[in-house]
């Protein structure tokens, strides 16, 4: 599963890549700024889209495969990275029943809440993890940050 996650996310940096070559044509010092507009902006679609396809082929994957708690996660982490908060929720929260005991699935759950913009749902799962792992100080900072 993680593979997948990982090529999906190869897709996401050929479009970070696309619109940081689209936001170097925009400053208008070149003089062929049209060209390089037009195929950027032609780079971002077919990273979009490949990056999609990627998507459902995690999809396909998890749908043949036994639902596990890691499993659950690393769609759910695909999902966050594609900014899908409401499939990240659903595939997050399956993980968190089938595995009560893991807090990096509650640290994703907490992040997914915050893309969703359910400030007071990602406060709340973030102490939640953080109680669960009081000895890892760097998620006990982050809730200090995030209150």
């Amino acid at each position: 599963m993680w593979a997948g996650v990982t090529a999906a996310h190869q897709q996401k940096l050929a479009f970070v890549v696309a619109v940081r070559r689209f936001t170097e044509a925009q400053a208008g010092l070149s003089g062929t700024e049209g060209a390089a507009l037009q195929e950027s902006v032609a780079a971002m679609r077919a990273a979009l889209a490949a990056w999609d396809i990627a998507l459902r082929t995690l999809e396909t994957t998890a749908g043949a495969q036994a639902r596990t708690a890691e499993a659950h996660v690393a769609l759910g982490s695909a999902y966050l990275d594609r900014h899908r908060p409401s499939d990240a929720v659903r595939e997050l929260m399956e993980a968190r029943q089938i595995d009560e005991g893991r807090h990096d699935v509650l640290v994703a759950l907490a992040m997914a809440y915050e893309q969703a913009g359910r400030r007071a749902d990602a406060a709340r799962t973030l102490r939640t993890a953080a109680e669960a792992a009081p000895q890892d100080a760097a998620l006990v900072a982050r809730v200090c940050a995030f209150s």
